[in-house]
């Protein structure tokens, strides 16, 4: 099973692999968010819900550890946030590169 990062305010992987596809690579990471998640505390008490900017970090992480050759995050193109991300919820982040491209899909 794959280490958990060290940040209190992670995410907890539970599974993760890498499949070359005939356009590149894709990292699957197979995520679980902790009930006792502290940021959940204030963002909102009675109706939790991950905020955007850790599941960012989470993206932005991963992808810098997948493809360290990228450098850093230099924005996004759009963001569309689908639905909330609740305390208990399983994830399925899916990070696609297409060989040589300097942009990650998730």
């Amino acid at each position: 099973m794959p280490k958990p990062m060290t940040s209190r305010n992670a995410l907890h992987e539970l599974e993760q692999r890498v499949v070359a596809t005939d356009e590149g690579e894709e990292h699957l990471h197979v995520l679980m968010v902790p009930h006792d998640l502290p940021v959940l505390a204030a963002h909102f008490p009675g109706s939790p819900i991950v905020p955007a900017f850790v599941q960012m970090r989470e993206v932005v992480g991963r992808v810098a550890s997948a493809w360290p050759e990228l450098g850093a995050w230099r924005g996004a193109a759009s963001l569309k946030f689908q639905a909330p991300i609740r305390p208990g919820d399983r994830l399925e982040l899916r990070l696609r590169r297409a060989t040589g491209a300097e942009r990650v899909r998730f």
